[in-house]
């Protein structure tokens, strides 16, 4: 072998053994699809409602129903009217000056409304709004999640993607191993000069078409192969859907027929059980049969209250009075006991709401300054210590020696 072979043979091995020099990950993570952020109460009262109207809807007719009986108890005559007006079957009552136009008093020219042409403008602006307002509430809550987000999830995502960024520039040898061993890949498969052939005197140990990543199939769980088009649009078709209907009782799902014969055929059981047995008397144990005589029972005394046996007329129709209809289910139950109070709920008092309110002030200006410290302090410079450590400024029982102090 020549001198000058040998001698670019050595410069070949030695520019493939130099160290590259650092350079940040070029790879970055794909960017998340930006959502829209809404303030913290707008996003809990959108989701709210859509959860009320679509999981419970009969829950908008209990507290139309809950306000009626209330203002009914505390004789709220403006809350009753409002209510009545509110969810009255007949027609509203309008103004007389809005039927039509008025008929002329004097014989002049008539001045033209502005008010007509101003509410033929903004009709396209109701008419678009209205469109939106549809569309925003036939939104399920899946859809309201994909395009919305709140401030709290925000800068949480925020902080997620701050903290995958510092964990690739601090591990950039590892991505960047990844993305060396790609250009290399092609290098390798690219077919070399006549003069590279003969400089090169062993092949490379490694397979060429060998495809390096970080993440490799022994150490981690593989991704596996690529979903097909087929397979994207059967996963597109195939969504999974949430049937409200399914999620609370059509019906009452206890059968009251079928649990009485079977409390019937329980107290039965009970009783034959209990025939030729004798307690601790020595007794034998009778069953707690009523009284008869002559093989007759005897009758209950009958109410003097009239009607007492008679089926409800008024859970069915229209009551005067009422402003929507009840059914049969929703008329209240009297009370069993005579003279004894119902249960009530005390609505929130102004002074526990208003000590919320601030409460919710002041957790929340905490949260903010205590955030704006942390910021503060990673930009904050470094300052020396207004103390000096020279032996000037210490003490005299510190700058002699052997002194007890």
């Amino acid at each position: 072998m020549s001198s000058n072979q040998i001698t670019a043979n050595s410069i070949v091995k030695a520019t493939s053994q130099e160290v590259t020099p650092f350079k940040v990950p070029s790879a970055a993570p794909a960017p998340r699809k930006k959502k829209k952020v809404l303030d913290e109460d707008a996003y809990v009262q959108k989701i709210e409602a859509i959860i009320q109207r679509d999981f419970f809807p009969d829950l908008t007719k209990l507290q139309v129903q809950a306000a009626y009986l209330e203002a009914l108890e505390t004789n709220d005559i403006p809350k009753l009217r409002e209510i009545y007006e509110k969810f009255s079957v007949g027609p509203k009552v309008h103004d007389s000056h809005r039927g039509g136009h008025a008929s002329p008093a004097t014989f002049e020219t008539p001045v033209r409304d502005f008010s007509d042409t101003e509410s033929v403008h903004s009709a396209s602006s109701v008419g678009s709004s209205k469109s939106k307002l549809l569309a925003e509430q036939k939104e399920s809550l899946d859809e309201f999640l994909f395009k919305n987000t709140s401030e709290d999830n925000e800068s949480f995502e925020e902080m997620m993607d701050e903290a995958k960024k510092k964990h690739r520039i601090k591990h950039a040898w590892l991505y960047d191993t990844e993305h060396q061993s790609l250009s290399k890949q092609e290098s390798n498969l690219a077919l070399p000069s006549i003069e590279k052939q003969a400089l090169e005197d062993s092949k490379p140990a490694q397979v060429e078409t060998w495809k390096y990543t970080v993440k490799n199939s022994v150490m981690y769980v593989p991704e596996g192969a690529p979903l097909t088009v087929a397979e994207r649009v059967k996963l597109a078709l195939d969504k999974d859907h949430i049937a409200h209907s399914n999620t609370h009782f059509q019906s009452n799902p206890f059968d009251e027929s079928r649990n009485r014969e079977a409390v019937q055929k329980a107290a039965q059981l009970q009783t034959n059980t209990r025939q030729g047995h004798v307690d601790v008397d020595g007794k034998e144990i009778q069953s707690s049969a009523p009284p008869t005589v002559n093989g007759f029972t005897f009758m209950k005394t009958p109410s003097p209250a009239p009607g007492v046996g008679d089926s409800p007329l008024m859970t069915w129709g229209e009551i005067e009075g009422t402003p929507f209809r009840l059914d049969g289910s929703d008329t209240p139950l009297p009370s069993s006991t005579v003279g004894a109070g119902s249960f009530h709920l005390q609505p929130v008092s102004e002074r526990d709401r208003i000590g919320l309110k601030l409460a919710e002030k002041v957790g929340k200006g905490y949260r903010d300054r205590r955030g704006r410290k942390s910021a503060m302090a990673h930009i904050s410079t470094p300052h020396s210590s207004g103390m000096s450590t020279t032996p000037s400024n210490k003490t005299p029982s510190v700058k002699t020696p052997g002194t007890i102090r």
